[in-house]
């Protein structure tokens, strides 16, 4: 939807989501390192969260049962179970950190930029703001993009190797049950397109 007049806003609408990724991968240069080591951390916590499940099957079909009294391997699994979750825990901490120490140089980039170019704009396109709409711009929307690569980029790569080792895990075990489980998806994600595209 063009918006029309000499505004000066932008359209999120119009603009190429491919363009603006590219821009926002430019300004990554001094962060790519950290992003790399918390992409690779996505791996290992899902690895580790996949683990979690075969050791409670572990202790549900072998050791919980009115006849056994074999209490070293009943203890070693409980022990493997906290030390999964331990470690989940704390990868999941060093991710994080990573995570905002590189959306924190991104962001003062950014800012740095937005800065210089307000400060390059005329005085008749100073003019047509007000204060409060520059340093919304500088502070606001660039405190968006921190919130998306600190929380809405995570979460978004972490269920999608979740659902990728989940559906290996599920192929491997019962491929018809994984088909029961699957095969509706694609339904269930265009319904909520179709229904976030009325709503929106």
């Amino acid at each position: 939807r063009p918006m029309f007049g000499e505004s000066g806003e932008v359209c999120s609408r119009c603009r190429s989501k491919k363009r603006v990724l590219l821009q926002l991968w430019d300004m990554m240069k001094g962060s790519r390192l950290y992003i790399f080591l918390s992409i690779v951390l996505f791996f290992v916590v899902t690895g580790v969260n996949l683990i979690a499940p075969y050791l409670n099957r572990e202790l549900v079909d072998t050791y919980i049962k009115p006849q056994y009294s074999h209490l070293t391997g009943f203890a070693v699994v409980i022990l493997s179970i906290l030390a999964a979750n331990l470690l989940s825990r704390a990868l999941s901490i060093i991710r994080s950190r990573i995570l905002i120490t590189a959306s924190n140089g991104v962001i003062i980039r950014l800012r740095d930029q937005v800065f210089d170019k307000v400060e390059n704009l005329s005085v008749s396109n100073i003019a047509k703001r007000t204060a409060g709409n520059l340093m919304h711009r500088i502070n606001n929307d660039t405190s968006v993009i921190q919130n998306f690569l600190t929380n809405q980029f995570a979460q978004l790569v972490e269920q999608i190797l979740m659902f990728i080792g989940v559906g290996a895990v599920l192929f491997i075990y019962d491929w018809r049950l994984a088909l029961m489980i699957i095969g509706p998806m694609p339904f269930v994600f265009w319904l909520n397109m179709r229904f976030r595209k009325r709503v929106g």
